[in-house]
């Protein structure tokens, strides 16, 4: 059987099945369990393997003489509950599928110390991990049979409401008939029950959980969002992949490694992978389409792929649909710090791509900050105040203090208009309070939609500023001078973008595909240019309106800054 939750498991560790030629019985004495009579019918001969959560052993039932297999569960785990119910929800899931393939269940209970337990047919055979390992890669016509296999098993599993969500080589179990590979799905252990029965038990699982195998699991899997049966039918998509090229789409070192591929990288193909396996161009279309990232563009029922497997054939391909890949997050941003008596700034607009963005979407219109407008003005305001009565009477000010001087506030072209102050000759001012000055930035946050292709981005001397694929757009120099930016990429005509980096936003632009024959655009050659216009302007708020006067309690020779 297959590792930990597997039927039949071999004695030596490096195989995961018994095979024909396996050695006899294990030396007596090494395992207590050998002897044993269990529900006063199966007596316990061997130990054909070991797993994480229990054990599984050759049997014997008394009276008929038929070879069994006895998995049981393994005794740290017998008085946990869940993990217990879990044990028993492999059998239940198992016997509620009434198809040939998939590992019959005979008879389940309890061994005198309580430790689960659960009775099922004794296959000879191995598992295609073991076949991938020895033979890989297979011709298609035996790959084929062995996938229209998995199909009807699984079909007739999610039929059920049963999700297997743990399909891979080693829950797969090769008998050999007269030639003939004869599959069997085993290991329910995690399945998910989208439509209990009676008797067959509930989902012990909850969403945001993870479970499955990382080289198989799909991207709603490795992200822990709430899925369906179409995860089977992306592990198949892999199973293939491994079955016609000898190594699964994704690599990586570690766990979480190998979930990021699964959920932001494109799988490769499998031509490119084994260009020595003759590999069909129909097949390797069926084997996309069961990777592609959005289960609303896989097949979306064993039974579709099935056909598409019998299609390939006759050199019928099914239709991949081009889909945006998720932006990994970034990494190695550099830190920013700011002076303690140095006032916050405002965060800048979020960079982040959007998962799937809309390609060709408007650029967002600009949204006032009406809270800093109104903090910058009343600054205004405070810092007039400050001035008003701050001018004492001469007389008093210049004997205790010396003459006073008026610190005029800094302007900045986001700031409502004030009317400005009637000049006074005083002498140069010294330069501004830093808490006084508004905050500017000096760069803004170009994206380029380009629907999914990824395209350089080079400016009018030909150098490098960035690409569009990146999540966190192009940073440029903040100005009113339109700048003339060139895309280039492969495959498609060179495109010239004139924008004026004004303010932060989102443009689309359609790179057109080159025509067999047509060359690639030269620099100077005229091209027809893509124009984003600048969003308008925003509306201005209304002023505030300025509060009353107080009454001068000053010198009247004093100039008030608020009269016009």
């Amino acid at each position: 059987m297959s590792e930990p939750t597997a039927k039949t498991l071999p004695s030596d560790a490096a195989a995961q099945t018994l095979r024909p030629d396996d050695p006899g019985p294990a030396a007596p004495g090494k395992d207590p369990r050998i002897g044993d009579l269990l529900k006063g019918t199966y007596t316990i001969e061997r130990l054909l393997g070991a797993g994480g959560m229990g054990s599984v052993y050759l049997a014997q039932h008394a009276l008929i003489r038929k070879k069994v297999a006895i998995k049981i569960l393994a005794p740290e785990y017998a008085h946990k509950p869940e993990l217990k119910e879990r044990f028993l929800r492999e059998a239940r899931a198992a016997a509620a599928i009434d198809h040939d393939g998939v590992i019959e269940i005979h008879d389940f209970g309890e061994t005198a110390g309580g430790a689960a337990f659960f009775v099922m047919e004794y296959l000879e055979g191995e598992d295609l991990a073991a076949v991938i390992r020895r033979e890989a890669p297979l011709p298609w016509p035996r790959v084929r049979d062995i996938a229209l296999q998995l199909c009807r098993a699984l079909q007739a599993a999610h039929a059920r409401g049963i999700v297997h969500r743990d399909m891979k080589p080693g829950n797969c179990f090769r008998l050999d008939r007269d030639g003939r590979d004869v599959i069997k799905i085993l290991d329910f252990g995690i399945a998910k029950l989208q439509n209990p029965d009676e008797g067959v038990g509930q989902a012990l699982t909850r969403t945001g959980m993870i479970f499955g195998t990382p080289e198989y699991m799909s991207p709603e899997q490795a992200q822990g969002e709430r899925h369906d049966h179409r995860v089977d039918i992306y592990a198949v998509g892999v199973i293939l992949f491994e079955l016609l090229t000898g190594k699964p789409p994704f690599i990586a070192d570690t766990f979480m490694g190998l979930l990021n591929k699964h959920m932001f990288d494109a799988p490769p193909r499998p031509r490119d992978v084994a260009p020595q396996a003759d590999i069909p161009a129909a097949a390797e279309a069926v084997v996309l389409k069961a990777l592609q990232k959005d289960p609303d563009l896989r097949f979306q029922t064993m039974d579709e792929l099935a056909v598409a497997l019998k299609g390939v054939d006759a050199g019928l391909a099914p239709e991949l649909v081009p889909e945006t890949l998720k932006a990994k997050p970034a990494r190695g941003a550099p830190m920013q710090f700011r002076g303690a008596d140095r006032p916050s700034r405002p965060t800048l607009p979020e960079t982040t791509a959007p998962a799937f963005p809309a390609p060709f979407a408007p650029p967002p219109r600009r949204r006032w900050n009406l809270a800093l407008v109104a903090g910058l003005a009343g600054a205004v305001l405070a810092a007039g105040a400050l001035v008003l009565f701050t001018k004492s009477e001469p007389s008093d000010s210049a004997e205790r203090t010396g003459p006073k001087e008026h610190a005029p506030v800094a302007s900045s072209p986001d700031l409502l208009p004030l009317p400005p102050p009637a000049p006074v000759p005083t002498p140069p001012a010294p330069p501004p309070a830093p808490d006084l000055i508004a905050p500017a930035f000096s760069t803004v946050t170009v994206r380029i939609d380009t629907a999914g292709v990824a395209a350089e981005v080079l400016d009018e001397h030909g150098a490098l500023l960035g690409h569009t694929a990146d999540p966190h757009g192009l940073l440029l120099p903040r100005g009113e001078a339109e700048r003339v930016l060139r895309l280039r990429a492969e495959g498609r005509a060179e495109t010239r973008l004139k924008l004026v980096p004004s303010e932060n936003r989102t443009v689309a632009v359609a790179l057109e595909p080159l025509h067999p024959g047509k060359p690639t655009a030269k620099k100077g050659s005229k091209k027809p240019e893509t124009r984003a216009e600048p969003p308008p302007p925003p509306a201005a708020e209304p002023a505030p309106k300025p509060k009353a006067e107080p009454k001068p309690t000053t010198s009247p020779d004093l100039i008030s800054p608020f009269k016009k």
